[in-house]
């Protein structure tokens, strides 16, 4: 027999969380860059890096929006070339697969005795939509087993906001028929809770290697003017060599996040 199992968010703005929270995210939008140089993003390798300098592959870091430097967040220099290509193609199918249930993301914070804990997981629908298409708060949902959650006891706080570090995140999405697998190294994730919602950022390190079967993928449906500048210009931006092997196949990545409160089944004892 299955229950659902509460995990109540806190509501109101709070420098820690008190208790256990759930958060499904029911939003994900990619970053650009309001004027050259300055983005939002974390400094992910703990160095800020000058123009040329090798620990970033020749690229230099950019400027946080309230003035940070060595925010490392080089796919966002290419979002106006993808916005020519692609248009909202790309924003599009990630909120339909968030809306149709394909890609339901969890997010729970926990403040114990004796650690705060995040864990960043996935769910299984059937998923609920409102009127406006976008996914109801409040629903219960299944854990999703055959994926694998990611915690960390890694946890800060910066004012309003909680941050867990040094998480794997696996983001496994369908698009088209075909099953595309990202995962987000050393990845940051970011929450901001208050009157009974969250946002926040999800930002880390995404592989090339695993970005060229999606850009075979497009290239053998017949839309190579697409795929092959698009795998061009993730070589000539790639800002991290996470293997230490004089190659750089890791380009890193922020995207900003909406979430609703949320309720996961748990199988009674």
């Amino acid at each position: 027999m299955r229950r659902a199992l509460w995990l109540l968010p806190v509501l109101g703005a709070c420098s820690a969380p008190q208790d256990a929270q759930l958060w499904l995210i029911d939003s994900l939008s990619l970053t650009s860059q309001p004027k050259p140089g300055f983005v939002s993003g974390f400094n992910l390798d703990g160095v800020v890096s000058p123009e040329d300098d090798a620990a970033s592959c020749g690229h230099g870091d950019l400027i946080g929006l309230d003035g940070t430097p060595g925010v490392d967040n080089a796919f966002s220099t290419l979002m106006p070339a993808m916005e020519v290509v692609a248009g909202d193609a790309v924003a599009g199918l990630v909120q339909a697969a968030i809306d149709d249930g394909d890609l339901l993301v969890t997010i729970e914070v926990d403040a114990g005795e004796d650690a705060n804990t995040m864990e960043v997981g996935r769910a299984v629908g059937p998923a609920l939509v409102g009127a406006d298409g976008r996914l109801v708060a409040g629903q219960t949902l299944d854990v999703d087993t055959e994926l694998p959650s990611s915690s960390t006891e890694e946890i800060s706080f910066a004012g309003p906001l909680t941050r867990g570090h040094g998480l794997e995140l696996d983001l496994p999405l369908s698009v088209l028929g075909y099953a595309l697998d990202f995962t987000l190294h050393d990845a940051i994730v970011e929450i901001d809770v208050e009157e009974g919602h969250a946002e926040g950022r999800l930002a880390g390190l995404i592989s090339l290697d695993q970005m060229d079967p999606t850009l075979d993928f497009v290239n053998s449906n017949g839309d190579p003017q697409i795929a092959e500048p698009v795998r061009s210009a993730l070589e000539a931006n790639a800002d991290v060599d996470l293997d230490d092997d004089g190659d750089c196949r890791y380009i890193s990545f922020t995207v900003h996040y909406t979430a609703i409160p949320a309720w996961l089944f748990t199988e009674a004892p």
